[in-house]
């Protein structure tokens, strides 16, 4: 017999309820599922054939998950091993014994900042949309700043942050109690390596969706691969390719009085230029240690950091012959770039990528790249933290 962990899907990331009331008093509604951690017969997910048909049978190898986790978990043994479902199930028991023994009620820091994320697959025109809700559980406001996206592989692949969304606006105050709902588009970067996506607050915390529903989120976004429009670009490229442009970055006053820095795309060629964003990306050599979002999480080897730009214009339209487009850094993600001042971070590792509606971008090094960029993040420096 399996004593579910207050019938709470045991993924701590989760953790849905399982069991409640039916319209037949009669009657009650489960969605949960004991689910087995080693599987029960040969051939299934994680079989261990050193274990007993009792072994296998007994609530020792079983845990309790909602409907959904119970299926993912069986899915992808190569992410969710017995090791991380023993863990799981340990702590959803420890959670509930504690919370018994001390006659207290299961929750997450009642005085202290709490935001619970949601995150889906929401396809949308370039295939690469992601839908995050976010309540604010806290019992005070709370500030979000940015979204993020990241690719780590505990070897490369930055973390991406922007205020950019499809739906909704960042930064946004978020009342107490309150929900918000954004989409976001994660742009050039494959769904399928996706390994976390979430917000991030005003005070740098990180609040990411669940590593179940990041999977779902790959998961779904590979059965749409195959309705993905195919497009012959190589002749559209190759013109591309032989366009005379121009980009330029400086330092420059921004409309709320505050200096910002801007990076200013030119068509000096005869065709128009359709972009599709850009962004600051540099490198750290070697590459840097630092620990990952929350408590309790892997470190990882960082390579390099990354921030979108946002443009002064609509990119719906191109970039006409003659015509300038000027992309510049959020206010409120633009301490990011303070990254590049510290002594890992080589001028030549600093690079401007402007991208265009194919797999054409382009990229600026130029002397005057890194240096409008290591201006503005010395700017930010003083202006927060005054030298006396």
């Amino acid at each position: 017999h399996l004593f579910p962990p207050n019938y709470l899907c045991s993924n701590s990331e989760c953790p849905l309820g399982t069991v409640g009331p039916h319209t037949d008093d009669e009657k009650s509604v489960n969605r949960g599922v004991a689910a087995h951690i080693t599987a029960a017969a040969p051939g299934g997910t994680r079989y261990d054939s050193s274990l007993t048909p009792e072994q296998r049978s007994s609530a020792a190898n079983g845990i309790w998950l909602c409907q959904n986790c119970a299926k993912l978990i069986d899915s992808d043994d190569d992410c969710f091993t017995v090791e991380l479902l023993r863990e799981w199930k340990s702590k959803a028991e420890s959670a509930v014994r504690k919370s018994i023994v001390s006659n207290s009620p299961l929750v997450h820091e009642p005085n202290g900042p709490d935001v619970r994320i949601r995150a889906s697959y929401a396809c949308g025109p370039s295939f690469s949309n992601i839908h995050i809700q976010i309540f604010n559980a806290g019992r005070s406001p709370i500030f979000l700043s940015s979204w993020f996206a990241s690719w780590e592989d505990k070897k490369k692949g930055p973390t991406t942050t922007s205020v950019r969304c499809v739906v909704g606006n960042l930064p946004f105050r978020l009342q107490d109690q309150d929900n918000y709902d954004i989409v976001i588009d994660i742009g050039e970067r494959p769904i399928r390596d996706l390994k976390m996506v979430g917000i991030v607050d005003g005070s740098g915390r990180w609040w990411n969706a669940s590593d179940v529903e990041v999977a779902v989120i790959v998961q779904q976004s590979t059965r749409y691969d195959n309705f993905k429009p195919k497009r012959d670009t190589t002749e559209l490229e190759e013109r591309l390719k032989q366009c005379d442009i121009e980009i330029n970055a400086a330092v420059q006053d921004g409309p709320t009085g505050r200096k910002r820095l801007e990076i200013t795309f030119t068509n000096k060629s005869d065709m128009p230029i359709q972009l599709n964003g850009g962004e600051i990306k540099w490198e750290y050599d070697p590459p840097r240690w630092h620990p990952d979002a929350g408590e309790g999480k892997p470190k990882i080897a960082e390579a390099g950091g990354s921030v979108k730009l946002a443009c002064a214009v609509s990119l719906k339209s191109p970039v006409a012959p003659g015509d300038t487009a000027t992309f510049y850094v959020h206010d409120d993600i633009a301490c990011v770039l303070v990254e590049t001042i510290v002594g890992d971070v080589k001028d030549k590792d600093i690079k401007v990528i402007l991208y265009t509606d194919t797999k054409l971008a382009w990229t600026a090094t130029e002397d005057e790249i890194p240096g409008a960029i290591r201006e503005i993040a010395q700017h930010i420096v003083d202006t927060r933290h005054p030298p006396t």
